[in-house]
């Protein structure tokens, strides 16, 4: 009887030793998974984002041409034009400001943006030259979400000058001091669902049902 409560005794100690030393090592395993899951799953939920945003770029092109057009008194044809960025959005513009005959400028901070537009055959100068081409500028498209054209750069421009702002946030244009200096300064935002609504309603639905398709087939 001794003997084998001696036994019970060192098996029950050597079962929580070895429970003790498992059970993290389970919870690890566990953890490790969870995290691998969210991993995927956030991968896939920053492709469809990006693969939107590349779409949605289109209509947000022709929308900002459309609103220059129904502002401008000249044709794009041949009016002196500054793109700043070469982003998703600056790049379907670029092609298509392109098309209309504007002579255009790409002003980007990225010597990667500047090589690219370059390889798209436009003329491109780094931001920081910006300043030098603005007296001669008769539309800008700005696409940087961050402060470029601030009081100081605005009065560089020609009073009959129109400015259309395309970055989210708070854009990348001093509104109140292009309104002070008599600038015409228009921040468009979300254009994709005010101009074409039924093409950014596709856009968004074919993102959504290809992110469930890869999720799901993550999953199985």
């Amino acid at each position: 009887m001794r003997a084998w409560l001696e036994r019970s005794f060192r098996n029950r100690i050597f079962l929580t030793v070895l429970l003790v030393a498992l059970v993290p090592l389970l919870l690890c395993d566990v953890l490790m998974t969870q995290v691998m899951i969210f991993r995927s799953e956030h991968t896939l939920r920053t492709d469809a984002q990006e693969e939107m945003a590349l779409l949605n770029a289109v209509p947000t092109a022709e929308a900002a041409i459309e609103l220059a057009l129904s502002q401008l008194p000249i044709t794009l044809w041949e009016s002196r034009c500054l793109l700043t960025g070469f982003g998703r959005c600056a790049k379907p513009l670029a092609r298509l400001l392109t098309a209309f005959g504007a002579q255009l400028t790409v002003c980007a901070r990225s010597p990667k943006d500047l090589a690219l537009a370059r390889s798209f055959g436009l003329t491109a100068l780094p931001l920081a030259q910006m300043d030098t081409l603005l007296p001669q500028q008769q539309l800008i498209f700005n696409t940087v979400p961050a402060p470029i054209l601030g009081k100081e750069q605005l009065r560089l421009l020609p009073h009959d000058c129109l400015l259309i702002d395309l970055a989210s946030g708070a854009g990348g244009i001093d509104h109140l001091a292009a309104r002070s200096l008599g600038l015409r300064c228009l921040h468009s935002l979300a254009l994709p669902a005010k101009t074409a609504p039924v093409t950014a309603g596709n856009i968004l639905c074919d993102t959504v049902i290809q992110m469930i398709t890869d999720i799901q087939s993550k999953t199985r």
